[in-house]
């Protein structure tokens, strides 16, 4: 089995997300609710790590995306673990993201 490593960077993508929820709607439960989602989503990879499809902006094959909802949850595929590099928008334009962020 795979394990699914968040990196720093990460979790303050999904602070970030929390954050904005939270502003628009002022509902903690909500925010709480989609995180949790996001979260457990990545559980596929614990099976199959090369789940999603690759990054077309990244020339690096290690690179993939799974696309949830309105969101992509951005990782790099190693032996035996997968790293969470990145949650976004789908709109955002990831070209710009350092996924060797910690």
């Amino acid at each position: 089995m795979t394990v699914v490593r968040w990196t720093q960077g990460s979790y303050e993508d999904l602070a970030g997300i929390w954050d904005g929820i939270v502003g628009k709607s002022g509902s903690p439960t909500l925010a709480l609710n989609l995180i949790d989602w996001l979260i457990d989503e990545t559980g596929i990879l614990q099976e199959n790590p090369e789940a999603g499809a690759r990054l077309e902006e990244s020339s690096d094959p290690t690179i993939r995306r799974l696309v949830r909802r309105d969101y992509k949850i951005i990782y790099k595929v190693f032996e035996g673990f997968v790293s969470i590099r990145a949650v976004v928008r789908t709109v955002q334009d990831v070209s710009r993201l350092d996924l060797n962020r910690p």
